[in-house]
């Protein structure tokens, strides 16, 4: 699986996840839903491909870096968590710089 559809599944999670939440607490729905439509509009241009190959690169290398695991890095996952809250993003690139930017972070764990 490329590493487009990687985070693009990873961006599909968050929004289920922001789904459960504008279920489970009806009074901060409006506020999720304003983030799912960020987070799904991401997605979609990482199931289109659209981040720059050598952007894509650069984050690839730092996920190694760390541990090999997107999914467990805990700086990635507050990347992730952050969309559409505090951290709004027009592209693909843009989300991967600042992932990348976290994750070589000294405090990133």
């Amino acid at each position: 699986m490329s590493m487009n559809l990687i985070v693009a599944e990873h961006l599909s999670f968050q929004a289920g996840h922001l789904y459960e939440q504008a279920r489970e607490f009806p009074e901060y729905a409006e506020r999720n839903e304003a983030a799912i439509e960020e987070v799904e509009q991401l997605e979609v241009l990482f199931r289109n491909a659209d981040a720059d190959q050598d952007v894509l690169r650069e984050f690839t290398e730092a996920l190694g870096e760390i541990d090999g695991a997107a999914s467990e890095t805990q700086a990635y996952q507050r990347v992730l968590e952050d969309v559409g809250f505090n951290s709004h993003y027009e592209t693909a690139e843009e989300f991967l710089q600042a992932a990348t930017t976290e994750m070589r972070s000294p405090f990133a764990a």
